[in-house]
């Protein structure tokens, strides 16, 4: 798929209609209508995500219809792939029945997402409904995430594709550039790939819109003050004739005149636009190397499945040993004697769970802002993120350690018969959740060791495609 700019901005007025208001007031597309759409979709989605975008909100309303192709628009809540800024406990961002379910669920969203849209998009376009229905917002993210899509009524091609597009599963999805490859190779590539109403509805609007421009006489914009519909963001310009890509669009990434070649950011341009290359993987020219996030250990967030039981351990840490005071095994009956006796007198390292909480909270936040870090920083990260780990690590295997020398000391049927049964089922339940997480320890381990080494000697920054 090769990759062009176009010159300029395009024009904030565009004569297509919406697809939304498309089928709705000509019914679906045919066949070959379709294998434009996905194209120049598949098109528009690869210049977005090889900006480090997600669009996140790809539905029909967001899509307009030319008689060249498709316009992608609206990056209202566009995002870097690996930016966490709009989730959070209770927080989804997208329209319902067309984001995807690892959306739905305000778990980490990543280019996949879009594909997952632009399935349920075509799945529009080919049939006049959504695959998952109509109701409310709850109802469609229930059937998005927990119900197979409605396909009845799409041509067999298509089908098969918008059923892979909605897989539950982001790494089950194809990528944008293999159903680009897909649509190109049924795409008629004609001007008129619209059915006559729809064509001649564009031509009507096209009409008017030159009438009212030609009477606008455009006036510039006073000193220091912006001019009319400055941040607002343009749409993508997609023609799938040309055969790649439009600019890469998004905030910080300087879309216009010049954009990605070192000259004059565009609106909306962050810091670094402008530059090319340098160490600022913000810049125009640059972008985080997928080993930064990638891998289990890129993200610390799944640590909270150790840090969880560790903070468990501490509250009950206090009554524990209370009970084995009173309630001791005897001698004979004790395996691991050594451990037993050092779990009774050592608890130095109960704080260590509370120490990475907030060692955690740290990386989450400043791993949400990576793009706009120099390399040092991000390889600073990178370290940071890959010691934790191994501290996390050590962590868990004394926490284990401790309660299992602390139960082996511990008189289970006499103390049984003085606790309550909710403590008994929070003790088992901790000690299962510790033991599973010390048989992950040692892999964790060994994987922070590699992320440390290419933290100190890999690149963090690489080119865009």
């Amino acid at each position: 798929m090769s990759t062009r700019r176009l010159h300029g901005w395009p024009r904030r007025n565009v004569p297509g209609p919406a697809l939304a208001e498309v089928v709705r007031e000509h019914g679906p597309l045919p066949e070959p209508s379709l294998w434009r759409l996905l194209s120049g979709l598949a098109e528009a989605l690869d210049s977005v995500h090889g900006s480090g975008l997600v669009h996140r909100d790809l539905k029909p309303s967001n899509v307009l219809v030319s008689q060249d192709g498709p316009l992608l628009i609206d990056f209202g809540i566009a995002r870097a792939a690996d930016e966490t800024a709009l989730t959070g406990t209770g927080l989804v961002v997208g329209s319902a029945g067309y984001m995807s379910p690892e959306q739905a669920e305000g778990r980490e969203v990543t280019p996949a997402a879009d594909v997952f849209s632009l399935g349920a998009v075509l799945a529009f376009a080919a049939t006049g409904r959504g695959p998952f229905g109509t109701g409310s917002g709850p109802e469609l993210l229930y059937r998005v995430v927990h119900r197979e899509p409605d396909l009845e009524g799409i041509p067999g091609g298509p089908a098969a594709v918008v059923r892979d597009c909605l897989s539950k599963r982001p790494e089950d999805r194809p990528s944008v550039a293999e159903l680009y490859a897909l649509a190109a190779e049924r795409d008629a590539d004609g001007r008129d790939w619209l059915p006559g109403p729809v064509s001649a509805l564009i031509a009507r609007r096209a009409e008017h819109l030159l009438n009212l421009e030609s009477a606008d006489v455009p006036h510039p914009p006073e000193p220091g003050r912006a001019p009319a519909g400055a941040g607002v963001l343009p749409p993508t310009r997609v023609d799938s004739r040309a055969g790649g890509p439009g600019p890469g669009v998004g905030p910080g990434l300087g879309v216009g005149p010049g954009a990605g070649s070192g000259q004059g950011a565009g609106p909306g341009a962050g810091p670094g636009a402008g530059r090319q290359g340098g160490d600022d993987p913000s810049s125009a020219g640059a972008r985080l190397s997928s080993w930064v996030r990638g891998g289990a250990l890129g993200n610390p967030g799944p640590s909270m499945l150790g840090l969880v039981p560790m903070l468990a351990l501490l509250l009950m840490a206090p009554k524990l040993r209370t009970i084995v005071r009173d309630y001791p095994e005897t001698p004979d009956n004790i395996d691991f004697g050594g451990l037993s006796e050092w779990a009774q007198n050592n608890d130095w390292f109960m704080p260590a769970p509370v120490l990475l909480l907030i060692v955690l909270a740290g990386l989450q936040y400043t791993g949400a802002r990576l793009q706009r870090y120099p390399a040092w920083g991000v390889r600073l990260w990178a370290t940071a993120g890959a010691l934790y780990w191994l501290a996390w690590a050590g962590a868990i295997g004394l926490s284990t350690a401790w309660f299992l020398g602390m139960d082996d000391g511990l008189s289970g049927d006499a103390a049984g018969r003085h606790t309550s049964g909710a403590y008994i089922a929070t003790h088992i339940c901790v000690g299962l959740a510790l033991f599973g997480n010390a048989i992950a320890a040692p892999f964790v381990a060994i994987g922070a060791v590699k992320r440390l080494n290419r933290a100190l000697t890999e690149e963090v920054t690489a080119g865009h495609p």
